[in-house]
């Protein structure tokens, strides 16, 4: 089959029904598949990229492949290495011939022009659309299988390169179990691994790192090992074949910037083993290279879920079956804190300022660490509370644009301006080091919320480039068993609303990622860079903007019970403010004796006249204790 798709990426974390708002496409035209009414208006909420809507109610989890009976039709994985014409094979025989062919046009046209008329993201990405709807259109025309229908649409989506938009036929990509010999492809080897019981990261060279494992591996993996490939092949060869043969895919989610891209299809190997005779290891204990069978993985269903996060001492690492999504502590043998985000859920809301807060409570810490490696998305302003106790001053970050024309694909306006995503500010801030950890498993709102805090003035990022969907989804209504999602807005600066940050390379400060020997001691490298940072800051005097310089804390007062405030020499009455860690006013002071009995424990701050009229001065810490 011709086609010149460059296959590289765009990925799915959960999933929602809709429609494009304002298409004025004669839909009742020949060849044109009318959509269904819209699941969301032109008016939006406040954006998030959280599921808003179910999948068919099927008693299982969608998002885990493989579980389920085989396809009627499966064909045993044949000993050797499949060729392409093996894979077509394959794929037209296992799920049969499927829908109509006036059914199979229809899905593709509203998939089509919903992305030619809505789609946010034409920016900052060469596709030829009018081309591929032409190459793909005419070969349906001619009949295809109902696999290689399900693989034209991922691949087509796919084309896009943006995490959120997505199709696919339930059934075909997510309902079949991954059987040796099943021709599905797994994308990004994030989530849940119950195919391969470990999380692998890319190393330089394209060969996979195991970073975490289930105990008694079936193929005896462990931490520092690395998986080359299969049949005595490198995987990056393999993913050359996989795209040639355009198999349909297990979208678990793919990237957006190219950095993103190369990531999720990489660090996805392990879970593809299905397709293989055998896996090729080399063990960071002996530097022996093995070729294991794949057989040795059959039936058996391990759970690991892969986060590009290895287990700190003393920070309980959030659990994926449970809640909260967040959770902080403090780095054992250290005086720094710590905080995992795994989503942006309205619960993480309350869960991430309660940790925040705890830790800038703690004024022995030298400062603290964000890890957004791996974050699921959610809603951009369920961060505010927690950031709102570390800014002084109010910051503009983001606003949303959307198409102004659906004949124009790089035509737009801004829908939701800068005012809904400042950062609030407190007037005080937090001016110890803050490191933040990022990674390509950061998507949606991951995405978001890590490029906010570079807007600290005390912040410094550690890692790779988070996966660069800067956007908006809302869902396409589909027929039954078929689910669609695309970007129907984009994120741009503030400060310039024609820089769009769909597919921009996340500017990381410090470049760094795991290594064997890191990781076969039980090290996160990227923990000890940020730690090193911390350390190196500790004592440092802060710089603030606009030349100001603001000095240290010299240390806070404790006070229990009651709070003296000395006479001013002026012979007028010297107003006070008592404010929380959030910046707000708790009570008034005055000149002597002020009862805080009553005041939770914590720390508090007290500002002066002169604060009141230029935050962030005037202002002494102090701490309420029983």
């Amino acid at each position: 089959m011709k086609t010149t798709i460059v296959l590289i990426a765009a990925m799915l974390s959960c999933l929602v029904f809709g429609q494009t708002a304002g298409s004025n496409r004669d839909w009742s035209a020949p060849g044109n598949c009318r959509p269904p009414i819209a699941a969301e208006s032109a008016a939006w909420a406040e954006p998030t990229d959280h599921l808003s809507a179910p999948l068919p109610a099927t008693g299982r989890d969608w998002l885990e492949p493989g579980i389920g009976a085989s396809p009627p039709h499966w064909i045993p994985k044949q000993p050797g290495h499949y060729s392409l014409t093996d894979w077509r094979r394959v794929i037209d025989s296992t799920w049969g011939p499927g829908l109509p062919v006036v059914e199979k046009l229809n899905i593709f046209d509203a998939f089509w022009y919903t992305i030619d008329e809505g789609f946010a993201c034409f920016n900052n990405i060469t596709v030829n659309w009018d081309s591929l709807r032409t190459v793909y259109r005419s070969e349906i025309e001619d009949t295809v299988s109902r696999g290689r229908f399900a693989a034209i649409m991922n691949h087509l989506a796919m084309a896009l390169r943006e995490a959120h938009t997505v199709v696919f036929d339930i059934i075909v990509n997510m309902g079949t179990p991954l059987t040796p010999g099943v021709p599905l492809w797994v994308v990004g080897g994030w989530r849940l691994q119950q195919h391969f019981g470990a999380g692998l990261t890319p190393l330089p060279d394209s060969s996979l790192l195991v970073y975490r494992v289930v105990n008694d591996h079936p193929l005896g993996l462990q931490p520092g090992d690395v998986v080359l490939g299969y049949d005595r092949r490198p995987w990056v060869d393999i993913l050359r074949e996989l795209q040639e043969a355009q198999l349909p895919m297990v979208p678990l989610r793919w990237g957006s910037c190219s950095s993103a891209v190369t990531y999720s299809l990489l660090n996805a190997a392990g879970a593809n083993w299905h397709l293989f005779d055998t896996i090729d290891i080399v063990k960071y204990a002996t530097g022996d290279t093995m070729h294991l069978p794949t057989s040795l993985l059959v039936g058996d269903r391990t759970r690991l879920f892969a986060t590009d996060q290895m287990e700190i001492p003393g920070v309980p690492m959030p659990d994926p079956e449970n809640m909260p999504a967040v959770t902080f502590g403090v780095v054992s043998g250290t005086r720094i804190g710590y905080i995992y985000v795994w989503r942006w859920s309205p619960e993480s809301r309350l869960d991430f300022q309660i940790a925040v807060n705890r830790l800038v409570s703690d004024t022995t810490l030298k400062g603290m660490i964000l890890d957004f490696r791996y974050n699921e998305g959610g809603s951009i302003t369920a961060s505010n509370p927690g950031l709102e106790l570390l800014f002084r001053d109010s910051v503009a970050t983001v606003c949303f644009s959307q198409r102004r024309d659906d004949a124009n694909h790089l035509s737009m306006k801004v829908v939701y301006p800068e005012s809904i995503y400042v950062i609030p500010g407190n007037g005080i801030g937090y001016d110890k080091p803050i490191a933040v950890l990022v990674g390509p498993g950061a998507v949606g709102a991951g995405d978001q919320v890590a490029y906010r805090m570079r807007f600290h003035p005390r912040v410094r990022t550690f890692g790779k480039p988070t996966n660069g969907a800067f956007s908006e989804p809302v869902g396409l209504s589909m027929p039954t068993w078929w689910y669609a999602r695309y970007a129907v807005g984009e994120a741009c600066m503030a400060s310039d609303t024609t820089y769009f940050l769909t597919r921009r390379e996340f500017p990381v400060d410090v470049p760094v990622w795991h290594t064997p020997s890191a990781v076969a001691r039980g090290e996160d490298t990227v923990v000890t860079a940020a730690m090193a940072w911390i350390d190196s800051m500790a004592a440092a005097v802060v710089e603030m903007p606009n030349a100001e310089v603001r000095p240290t804390s010299v240390g806070p007062t404790v006070v229990r019970g009651v709070l003296f405030l000395a006479k001013a020499s002026s012979r007028e009455l010297q107003a006070a403010s008592l404010l929380d860690v959030g910046g707000r006013k708790v009570m008034g002071l005055r000149p002597g004796a002020n009862d805080v009995s009553r005041l939770p424990p914590g720390v508090y701050f007290v500002r002066d006249a002169a604060g009141g009229e230029r935050p962030g001065t005037g202002v002494r810490r102090m701490v309420v204790a029983r």
